[in-house]
């Protein structure tokens, strides 16, 4: 008996350090893809959504998730730090259209808002004239009278 107790807790043993081996390679890819979790998925050759549930049931994976994400913010925001104001030891030249954005979304109380163009409204087109002759008026007639009314003489009548 104490032989099966102990094959109980190598499987129990085992079993426990697939799922750590298993959380870290998940951390790992989550990282590696900065918090994209369908490359994250694939490079473990598991499903999306099954790396979406490990993320749901380990604390640990919730966060290493939220940290990866925030580290590649940082790494854009540095990108785009360097496309602003350029960098001369990267021999990155300041980019125009990204100070241009900055200033659109950071420097609107100082005026740097997108405002429409001053477009004239398109021509309408002339106006053609209809012609109907006399039988055609007479069959509209006849409808526009078998059509309900909503006018207030009719209203009071009803």
């Amino acid at each position: 008996m104490s032989e099966d107790t102990h094959n109980i807790d190598d499987t129990e043993s085992q079993l426990s350090h697939n799922k750590l081996k298993t959380e870290e390679q998940c951390y790992d890819a989550i990282y590696k893809y900065s918090g994209n979790v369908t490359k994250a998925a694939e490079s473990l050759g598991i499903n999306r959504r099954t790396l979406t549930r490990y993320i749901k049931d380990s604390d640990e994976l919730k966060d290493a998730l939220l940290d990866a994400r925030e580290s590649h913010t940082d790494e854009v925001e540095e990108a785009f730090k360097d496309q602003l104001l350029g960098n001369d030891a990267k021999g990155i030249k300041p980019n125009p259209i990204a100070q241009m954005f900055y200033l659109k979304c950071h420097a609107k109380n100082r005026g740097y808002i997108e405002r429409p163009q001053d477009v004239p409204a398109p021509e309408k087109p002339p106006e053609e004239e209809i012609k109907l002759d006399q039988p055609t008026i007479e069959k509209l007639q006849q409808y526009l009278k078998m059509l309900p009314s909503a006018t207030p003489e009719n209203k009071e009548e009803s």
